[in-house]
């Protein structure tokens, strides 16, 4: 994520930690730095939450590893 104005690195998401990343869920506990992907992009959680029902609705608590 942002962290010191600095985004998250594409080839990041290749690292070990990442690799394992599931595809978010409706109703899915998350925690910060958690990693999902969402059609087909990558993201990152910056805010622990409950999934609501669409995740357009819950966008402001992850960031698009680019």
């Amino acid at each position: 994520h942002n962290l010191f104005g600095m985004k998250w690195s594409s080839s990041y998401a290749l690292c070990e930690e990442v690799a394992g990343k599931s595809s978010w869920k409706t109703g899915e506990e998350y925690k910060a730095d958690a990693f999902v992907t969402n059609d087909g992009k990558t993201y990152v959680c910056v805010e622990d939450h409950t999934a609501s029902a669409a995740f357009a609705t819950d966008a402001a608590k992850w960031e698009e590893i680019v």
